[in-house]
C-alpha cells in the first residue's frame, strides 16, 4: 500500500481536511440515487477463473504496455494512491528525461516508512486486446528502490479505467467503446515475485522489459540463460513472459 498521491500532497491541512468532508458530502447525496441504467454493465463469472489454480492468494500481476514498451511483473495494487515506475526500469525504457516532473512529497508505506521519489512522468498506457481495449495518459510516480516488479498500476490508472478487479478471477475488466475489456494476470509470474533473492538488472529485448530473478535450482526444470562473458544454468519457473 502507497499513500500520498497528488490530491493529498498539493496544499495545506485546511484543503486535505475539505477533501475529507468533500467525500463524506458525495455519500450522503448518492445514498438517495439509483444507478444508471445505460451504464455498461460486465460482471466475474466461473469462466473467467477457468485458467486459476485454485484455491490461491496470489497477487495480481499482469503485463502492460507504457509508451510502446510491454513492462512484464507489473503488480496490480489497489491501495496504492500512485502508479510506479521503479528507476531500473525507467532507465531501461530510454525515456526523455527532461519530462520528469518533481514530486512535491515523499511517499508513505503502510509501515510508516517515507521514500523521497525521484519525480513523475505522464506516460501513455495500453491495457486490453483490441478492439476492447483503452488507451490513456497515467502519471507514474518514479521510484528508486528494490523491488521484484518493475512497475505498479495503482488507483489512478484504475478509476481512470473504470475497472474492476477480482483476485478469485485473477482478471481485471473495464468498459470500452466496443465492448468490455479484460487483462488477465499470470501465476507463473507472480509466484516467481515471492522469492526473496533477485538478481540485480532488468532486460529489455525486443521493447519488451523483464526482471529476471535467481531462484534455487529445481530438478525438475531446468533453462539454459546467457549473462555476459559466461553461460549459467539455473532453475527458473518460467521465461518471465506473462
Amino acid at each position: 500500500m502507497i499513500v500520498g498521491g497528488s490530491q493529498y500532497l498539493e496544499g495545506s491541512r485546511r484543503q486535505c481536511r475539505k477533501f475529507s468532508r468533500e467525500a463524506h458530502n458525495s455519500y450522503q447525496v448518492l445514498a438517495g440515487t439509483t444507478a444508471n441504467p445505460d451504464a455498461k454493465k460486465f460482471s466475474f463469472s466461473e469462466e473467467d477463473a477457468s485458467h486459476v489454480l485454485q484455491p490461491h492468494s496470489d497477487a495480481l500481476v499482469i503485463t502492460m504496455s507504457v509508451s510502446g514498451v510491454n513492462i512484464h511483473r507489473t503488480l496490480v495494487d489497489d491501495g496504492s494512491s500512485v502508479n510506479i515506475l521503479y528507476l531500473r526500469t525507467f532507465n531501461q525504457m530510454d525515456l526523455d528525461t527532461r519530462h520528469v516532473k518533481p514530486f512535491p512529497k515523499p511517499l508513505q508505506g503502510f509501515t510508516g516508512d517515507c521514500v523521497n521519489p525521484k519525480g513523475q512522468i505522464a506516460l501513455v498506457v495500453e491495457l486490453g486486446l483490441p478492439p476492447c481495449h483503452r488507451r490513456i495518459i497515467a502519471d507514474f510516480v518514479i521510484l528508486d528502490l528494490p523491488s521484484n516488479y518493475n512497475a505498479i498500476l495503482g488507483r489512478p490508472i484504475l478509476h481512470e479505467l473504470k475497472a474492476a478487479t477480482s483476485i478469485y478471477h485473477y482478471t481485471i475488466k473495464f468498459p470500452t467503446p466496443h465492448g468490455v475489456g479484460v487483462v488477465r494476470g499470470s501465476q507463473l509470474v507472480a509466484r516467481s515475485c515471492n522469492i526473496n533473492f533477485a538478481r540485480a538488472g532488468v532486460n529489455l529485448s525486443g521493447r519488451t522489459l523483464s526482471l529476471q530473478l535467481g531462484v534455487p535450482r529445481m530438478n525438475w526444470m531446468r533453462t539454459q540463460w546467457k549473462t555476459p562473458g559466461r553461460h549459467k544454468e539455473n532453475g527458473r519457473l518460467n521465461q518471465w513472459k506473462s
